[in-house]
């Protein structure tokens, strides 16, 4: 069960830094971009961690308030969630 949790949570940070490396890469060369639902959406399902990284990384929607605080702020409440879950799974 945690090598599964493990790989899901890998997954999705590598989606969410790509995704965010692929918005960027569209916002220079002025083309279609993803939306502020997929972005978010996948930091909430997981990938908060990719998308912090990727945020400093790309230099990418860090004046924009809804991802300055969001998106720390999802990687707060997933790491305590981890935290808790690891937790509860090795004290027994």
């Amino acid at each position: 069960m945690n090598i599964l949790l493990c790989k899901y949570v890998l997954i999705m940070n590598v989606m969410t830094f790509l995704a965010f490396a692929v918005d960027k890469r569209k916002a220079q060369k002025r083309k279609w971009r993803l939306s502020t639902k997929t972005l978010m959406g996948l930091s909430i399902l997981g990938g908060a961690g990719g998308g912090f990284v990727a945020m400093h990384v790309f230099r990418h929607k860090t004046k924009q308030r809804k991802y300055l605080v969001g998106i720390p702020s999802i990687l707060i409440i997933q790491t305590i969630g981890l935290l808790y879950f690891v937790l509860q799974h090795y004290s027994n």
